[in-house]
């Protein structure tokens, strides 16, 4: 689902949560914020390895990832960097962390990788919920944590840091 269409503009800084599920990208062009989900595909047909009944999980949808980093096209992109988190992360979340690595750089985007704890330190989750509530939108999964990146990266370009 997206919270908002993105445009064709080009510029402003991308924060990546680069999970395929409660994954997302937040953009932000001129204070105005543009987020999206992790683009996913569930394949039909194909059964789940936990057993009959539950239904298949997503997979990256390759095709539409590219396209929508050539359509956000950010000046800088900040992804989070690919190390699981204490109990979670998947090798489906380190497949995707190597495809998006690839449609940024195939989109000719500069990215930086951030570990989560460093992002996670330094930009409180509070902010985020104020930003979401001040834009009139609902914190979700995913977004919130890459707006927490986004946020993160654009004091780090202010600081001066590469």
């Amino acid at each position: 689902m997206r919270v908002n269409a993105p445009n064709a503009d080009s510029g402003g800084i991308l924060g990546i949560r680069p999970w395929i599920e409660h994954g997302g990208f937040a953009l932000n062009r001129a204070g105005q914020w543009t987020f999206v989900d992790m683009p996913t595909v569930v394949v039909k047909g194909k059964r789940s390895r936990l057993g009959a009944g539950r239904p298949p999980k997503p997979k990256l949808d390759l095709h539409a990832l590219f396209k929508l980093v050539g359509r956000l096209k950010p000046d800088q992109s900040f992804l989070e960097a690919d190390a699981p988190h204490p109990g979670e992360g998947s090798r489906r979340d380190a497949h995707a962390y190597g495809a998006i690595e690839m449609a940024l750089i195939a989109n000719g985007v500069r990215y930086a990788e951030v570990p989560w704890p460093v992002w996670k330190k330094a930009v409180p989750s509070t902010r985020a919920k104020e930003l979401f509530k001040a834009a009139g939108f609902q914190p979700e999964p995913g977004k919130a944590e890459a707006m927490l990146i986004a946020l993160y990266g654009a004091e780090q370009q202010q600081a001066g840091a590469p």
